[in-house]
């Protein structure tokens, strides 16, 4: 890609060398591909930066034109709300609008990812976007996690994993170095319990299954939360009533409590059972 310019109050056009410190406000700019032919209109900028290898040119607070800086590279042009990311200590560096147009390259200019965005940091690397698909890069830009999900689920998720949904509706729970941590499973809503069993929810109750999507427990829990003090137990609520059960479904307390708190402190659980007075009425 190169810049061209001209004066505004002169016909005359000529090269510029967009190295030689000379980019100046009180000129017209356009870009033209290494064949000559234009792709941008007319422009002035209010900014000029130059990141690792890109040369931006902003030209209002939210457009913005860049291009490499060694025109023998790979023709780069992009145009419009543009972020750009430095890439941990790996010197690389991504340029991009959050729909998934930009571009991620070497500190030499090599284009390494096209069709490329980030959408946002997670635990120390980035949920990126690529033709249309979510994945991860971690933060050595490692696409550990190919663009394959049509959406990603953080919530509820643990240090190192997430939740992917495929297009055909099947979600997967996934550590963020690529491990599987379980099959494809068809359901509304599912999130991680701990690092072998998944929460499942639809219509609004919550059920247990493993990894492989065998039911431990049916969904018919209003709540379902895990008890600190017993890993094994849970506290589950059922109608308008709580009560505890063990991972498989086994009844440790009856469903007949208004609430069940735990007390670290005294490493007890507060069961408070619900009463009622009859007024006989």
């Amino acid at each position: 890609m190169l810049i061209k310019r001209r004066l505004k109050k002169l016909s005359c056009e000529f090269m510029d060398n967009i190295l030689d410190g000379n980019m100046k406000a009180n000129y017209i700019y356009w870009i033209e591909d290494n064949n000559g032919k234009r792709v941008s209109d007319d422009f002035t900028y209010n900014k000029y930066i130059e990141f690792g290898p890109f040369i931006i040119m902003e030209k209002t607070s939210f457009l913005s034109f860049a291009i490499l800086k060694d025109k023998s590279k790979d023709s780069l042009y992009i145009e419009g709300n543009l972020y750009y990311t430095q890439i941990g200590n790996e010197d690389l560096y991504a340029i991009y609008e959050r729909s998934g147009n930009g571009y991620l390259v070497d500190k030499k200019g090599k284009i390494l990812q096209k069709n490329f965005s980030i959408i946002d940091l997670y635990y120390g690397g980035y949920i990126i976007y690529q033709n249309e698909y979510f994945g991860f890069m971690n933060s050595s830009g490692v696409i550990t996690i190919k663009p394959q999900f049509m959406r990603v689920y953080k919530e509820y998720c643990f240090d190192n994993d997430i939740i992917g949904e495929y297009p055909d509706g099947t979600k997967i729970h996934m550590s963020l170095n690529g491990e599987k941590l379980s099959d494809r499973i068809k359901i509304e809503k599912m999130y991680p319990f701990d690092k072998e069993l998944l929460y499942v929810e639809e219509n609004g109750l919550i059920g247990l299954i493993d990894k492989h999507g065998s039911i431990l427990l049916p969904r018919k829990f209003k709540e379902l939360r895990k008890v600190t003090l017993k890993p094994n137990w849970l506290i589950g609520k059922q109608e308008d009533y709580y009560g505890i059960i063990d991972k498989v479904g086994i009844i440790i307390q009856d469903f007949v409590y208004s609430e069940i708190t735990e007390d670290l402190e005294r490493k007890k659980l507060i069961l408070q059972k619900a009463s009622f007075i009859n007024l006989g009425m």
